[in-house]
């Protein structure tokens, strides 16, 4: 599958750690928490999540996009203003543990 806003439908990830978790098995083509990420040889990373079929993003590009689609959507955004991923899960951590 292909489609981003497709997937996150159907993936939508609960709770900062697990939003954290999708950000970093992008990034890492590594397992975190529900996702499961994965590179093959032409670069292309596959994301995995609790349900239906793999996300394929093909192209660096597309991962760029993903991965800012991510911060639009369930982080700080991706402006000048924002936070890095990073940092909004250290704000987010921090402030679960003030409850």
């Amino acid at each position: 599958m292909t489609d981003f806003i497709e997937w996150l439908d159907s993936n939508e990830p609960s709770g900062f750690e697990n939003v954290y978790c999708l950000y970093r098995a992008v990034v890492d083509a590594n397992d975190w928490g529900e996702y499961k990420g994965t590179r093959n040889d032409r670069g292309w990373t596959f994301v995995k999540g609790p349900e239906g079929p793999s996300l394929a993003l093909v192209s660096e590009k597309a991962q760029h996009y993903f991965l800012r689609l991510i911060q639009r959507r369930y982080m700080d955004g991706d402006g000048p203003d924002s936070m890095n991923p990073e940092g909004w899960y250290a704000f987010m951590h921090a402030m679960a543990k003030d409850d």
